[in-house]
């Protein structure tokens, strides 16, 4: 029985919540800034991850300017790391690039290091090419601890603004959807995610870019 337990409890190591988006990336980052000392006042470790550097850099800029305490993962957490970060205080805030997290799904067995607590993985846009979130999601999975993981998007975001309809931009403000402020839709991310999953079949070479417009220019340019 305790076999059995322990084996539906560790599979159950990853909460997903709905996407969250703002009209402007200027009013996203007033949401996660908000979202992050709300994470802190409950006990758990911030991790704000990037696809790419833009993001990266505007993810800094954005801790720096609240006065945010940050650590730069700049290394594979994998046990090494786990070991060396075991005693950090519960509310630390990590910074990183999803390539650093990402080969840790590779992994054949998981060391917790002594790693303890509870860590909100907050990601600050969605990767145009799919299988690029769906190993993020597997590193979250993967990793000895409970994670909850949210997306935060923006509609100014390439990802958005190239393969969403005007119109489901126009029912949510029927909706009462506030320029000012963040709002949480399956609907609007089920319907990303499904144009992200049909564009991404197409795709054979995936380019490093700075940003999603970039990767974009590139990968649009090859479809032609």
């Amino acid at each position: 029985m305790l076999s059995l337990l322990k084996a539906f409890f560790s599979s159950h190591r990853c909460v997903e919540h709905p996407d969250s988006f703002a009209m402007t990336r200027e009013v996203l980052y007033d949401g996660v800034h908000n979202a992050i000392k709300l994470q802190q006042s409950q006990g758990k470790s911030v991790w704000l991850v990037a696809h790419f550097p833009r993001v990266f850099s505007e993810c800094q800029l954005m801790l720096e300017k609240n006065g945010i305490a940050y650590q730069i993962i700049d290394t594979e957490p994998g046990a090494e790391w786990l070991n060396e970060h075991a005693t950090d205080a519960v509310s630390d805030v990590y910074l990183g690039l999803s390539d650093t997290l990402e080969p840790l799904v590779e992994r054949t067995e998981r060391d917790d290091g002594g790693f303890s607590g509870r860590i909100a993985m907050m990601i600050a846009e969605r990767h145009p090419y799919g299988p690029r979130d769906i190993r993020l999601l597997a590193f979250a999975k993967s990793f000895p601890a409970v994670v909850e993981i949210g997306y935060y998007v923006s509609f100014e975001d390439a990802v958005v603004r190239q393969r969403l309809p005007e119109s489901t931009l126009q029912v949510l403000k029927s909706f009462g959807f506030d320029d000012n402020a963040l709002i949480s839709s399956l609907v609007v991310s089920s319907r990303i995610q499904k144009r992200i999953r049909k564009e991404s079949a197409g795709v054979n070479v995936v380019e490093e870019t700075d940003s999603a417009e970039q990767w974009y220019a590139i990968h649009d340019r090859g479809r032609e």
